[in-house]
């Protein structure tokens, strides 16, 4: 289950560990999708809230655990949901 509330900033990454239900995503020296993001425990399922703080906006694409690529824009909020039973996370952003 993931903490409610807004977690420490997350560094862009091509894999991500969220510890609360919102945050922040900022740049990395140099810009990557993120690909995989962790789920917080093996029986999670759920949504989470990414905000784009970077210039470019976020990059999400399927080299892992994403169903479907997409971005999100910078200052926009990114709704991502987590199906266990397929061990993946979809963006209603579409891709």
């Amino acid at each position: 289950m993931l903490a409610l509330g807004v977690g420490n900033s997350i560094e862009e990454a091509a894999t991500i560990t969220p510890t609360h239900d919102i945050h922040h995503i900022t740049a990395a020296a140099v810009h990557v999708a993120i690909t995989t993001i962790n789920p917080p425990s093996p029986e999670f399922a759920g949504m989470l809230l990414l905000i784009a703080d970077l210039g470019n906006g976020i990059s999400l694409d399927t080299g892992g655990n994403i169903k479907s690529s997409g971005g999100i824009s910078t200052n926009k909020v990114g709704v991502l949901v987590y199906d266990p039973n397929t061990s993946k996370w979809y963006t209603p952003q579409g891709g």
